[in-house]
């Protein structure tokens, strides 16, 4: 379960990686937070906020609900991660700020 606790840090490092921008990262984060406590009213790692705009309840087991927790603690998050990582992978360029490649280099080439 430890891999399990790396793997936001890890998914958070390669959004900063593959953009060369924090801010990217940082506003993943802002969002992730800010809709699961005030939007949709579900536990932020296990603390309840009053005042949010829906309110949702764990229903099932609570490796997929979450229970208690909240969504953080699903295995649901896992692959949200995995997915939003596919897709700016896909989508996202590479940066010289974020990787090693030299785009100078590169444009000279062209």
């Amino acid at each position: 379960m430890e891999d399990c606790h790396s793997f936001p840090s890890d998914f958070l490092r390669q959004l900063d990686r593959r953009t060369g921008a924090l801010w990217w990262a940082i506003g993943f984060h802002a969002a992730w937070d800010w809709s699961e406590s005030f939007l949709y009213g579900v536990p932020d790692s296990g603390l309840m906020v009053q005042h949010h705009l829906l309110a949702a309840h764990p229903v099932g087991k609570p490796v997929l609900s979450g229970g208690a927790t909240g969504p953080e603690g699903s295995i649901m998050t896992l692959v949200i991660m995995a997915l939003t990582i596919l897709i700016i992978l896909l989508t996202v360029p590479r940066t010289s700020k974020g990787y090693a490649s030299n785009l100078s280099a590169h444009r000279l080439e062209t």
